[in-house]
């Protein structure tokens, strides 16, 4: 006689924000937040191995944009330069970062 697979549900945001959890749910919040440390981990990684290919001003403009959450203006005035040089900066860092991570991600 066949036996039937035992479906579970669980509801993922109780286990990561609940109180009174079960042993099954302890154990699978722990490696949910190993596997999104190590992700986070991984992703930055790529990212900082992106930057390595743009220019110095490229990454700054990058970095204190998406970083620091400074705005086109704001870095434009912080580094006495055009905010539409900002502007095209930050373009090119998305657009090499973004073609980086493609080819890394996308890779046999």
């Amino acid at each position: 006689m066949k036996q039937r697979k035992k479906i579970l549900y669980m509801d993922f945001v109780f286990v990561e924000e609940g109180d009174n959890l079960s042993q099954l749910e302890q154990l699978t919040r722990e490696r949910f937040c190993i596997s999104r440390d190590w992700d986070r981990l991984i992703f930055w990684m790529d990212i900082k191995s992106a930057l390595e290919l743009l220019s110095e001003h490229e990454s700054h403009c990058f970095i204190l944009n998406f970083v620091d959450g400074y705005s086109e203006i704001e870095i434009a005035k912080r580094l006495k330069i055009a905010q539409q040089t900002v502007s095209k900066k930050i373009k090119k860092a998305k657009r090499v970062i973004r073609n980086y991570l493609k080819e890394g991600y996308n890779a046999p």
